[in-house]
């Protein structure tokens, strides 16, 4: 799996499969195995490009220059260009998607398709942005990651019963949140603020409208209520996907069911 540089730091990337490119854009405090599913099932007749964002996985260091969502899709585009996509679909969850929908601003005639899963357009909220700068303060007063900063966390990631079962992704995500490297943690909390404090860019929806866009939305998502999926998808005026059953990581929680709207919606990005 190469790693690119790109502004002189290291970008991990994985890319399998051939046919139409698909970015791939993961979640704060993921990395790019949460498209595993998607990428097994889609490399057959896809081309799956999955980098790691900066300070996940086995990505580098936030680069200096990178300070806003403008500033990452502009190193996603860095990264299109050193892979030679021409045109390509993107598809994002969480901060992902945020990167995503600026991409797709900037490179209007190469983004083929969008892709919005568990993301959200307009500013953040007073109270969530109070509680998640909390939750940042308490990592950065801590040096990581601490079990009670960590049970404050996971409700907003997954389903109550996915959290009561414990089962291997709950486990495997907890485990590599407490094993956060401490190098990592200046990039994760940079990260983290400027998800709370991004701006509001409701309003460029519609000029997104002129290609395939889709919206999806756990029906059980707390970090980002599936009503903000239906905000998004008025204001494109496409239908929002709800998956029953889904909090915040439908790729990892409802893969079947994220597998089959991606591959319906590829359809109509050749």
């Amino acid at each position: 799996m190469p790693i690119f540089a790109i502004h002189a730091q290291p970008l991990h990337c994985r890319d399998v499969g051939e046919g139409v490119p698909i970015l791939f854009g993961h979640g704060y405090l993921w990395d790019g195995t949460l498209w595993n599913a998607q990428v097994d099932a889609l490399s057959e007749t896809h081309r799956c490009i999955v980098p790691d964002l900066w300070g996940h996985g086995r990505s580098g260091a936030l680069p200096p220059s990178t300070r806003t969502m403008k500033d990452l899709a502009r190193d996603m585009l860095a990264l299109a260009d050193t892979l030679r996509l021409d045109d390509f679909v993107v598809c994002g969850h969480g901060i992902g998607g945020q990167w995503a929908l600026e991409l797709a601003l900037m490179a209007p005639r190469r983004v083929k398709g969008l892709v919005l899963i568990g993301t959200f357009a307009g500013a953040e909220s007073e109270r969530a942005r109070n509680v998640a700068l909390g939750l940042l303060e308490s990592m950065e007063r801590s040096g990581g990651m601490t079990p009670p900063i960590l049970d404050a966390l996971l409700p907003y990631f997954f389903t109550p019963e996915m959290l009561e079962e414990d089962g291997p992704v709950v486990r495997a995500f907890r485990m590599s949140l407490l094993r956060l490297p401490p190098e990592r943690l200046a990039t994760v909390l940079e990260l983290g603020r400027m998800i709370c404090l991004r701006e509001d860019r409701m309003h460029v929806l519609p000029a997104l409208a002129s290609r395939p866009v889709l919206v999806i939305a756990g029906q059980e998502d707390r970090r980002r209520p599936r009503e903000e999926g239906r905000r998004m998808a008025a204001a494109l005026g496409v239908r929002c996907e709800e998956i029953p059953g889904a909090g915040h990581v439908p790729p990892l929680e409802q893969p079947a069911v994220m597998n089959r709207l991606l591959r319906d919606f590829l359809v109509d990005c050749r």
